[in-house]
């Protein structure tokens, strides 16, 4: 496990915390963000090239994921409103490959 900064060991302090499970639990953190943001790159690449292969000129402006929602929010740049997809549609795409 990488160790601890300052401002993280100070943290666990006053949580009453110990150190090492401190750090497990900011090294499962940073684990689950980097998995999401890989599952919403991904979703950005597939759903840009579907929109391509329906004739669309659109192009992507942003991907967001709300984990409290469930939601992934694609912002296009031709469109001045977001669309929304269900998380569990991009976990089942992912889960058939």
């Amino acid at each position: 496990m990488p160790p601890l900064t300052p401002a993280q060991k100070e943290v666990a302090m006053k949580l009453r915390i110990p150190e090492e499970q401190y750090a497990r639990s900011a090294l499962a953190g940073q684990r689950t963000t980097e998995k999401l943001l890989k599952k919403a790159e991904w979703f950005a690449k597939v759903f840009e090239r579907v929109i391509r292969d329906k004739g669309s000129a659109a192009t992507i402006e942003r991907v967001t994921l709300d984990t409290f929602d469930g939601y992934f929010n694609i912002k296009l740049h031709d469109r001045d409103f977001p669309l929304r997809v269900d998380e569990t549609l991009v976990n089942d795409l992912l889960e058939r490959g």
